[in-house]
């Protein structure tokens, strides 16, 4: 593991849609911190924690759907217009 050094100590403070806050201290690595500056245009750190976070929700939702795909091969299609009428 790195040293101290080459990591930033932070406080954030994370809001919800209630307004709670949740501060915590985190150490995060350097290059980590500067490629995700370098690609979000985000320098505030705790705008690319939440930023972070996000994405990663977005990943493992991702992944649970998938999962879900097929997971029923019996079912049949339901279709996804109405009939044409004559």
């Amino acid at each position: 593991m790195k040293a101290l050094k080459d990591h930033h100590l932070m406080l954030i403070s994370v809001h919800n849609s209630e307004k709670y806050t949740m501060r915590t201290t985190l150490a995060l690595d350097d290059e980590l911190i500067a490629k995700a500056e370098a690609l979000t245009g985000l320098s505030e750190k705790a705008a690319l924690v939440r930023e972070a976070l996000r994405a990663l929700i977005q990943r493992e939702t991702a992944k649970r759907m998938a999962l879900l795909v097929g997971s029923q091969p019996d079912l049949t299609d339901t279709p996804r217009r109405a009939p044409q009428l004559a």
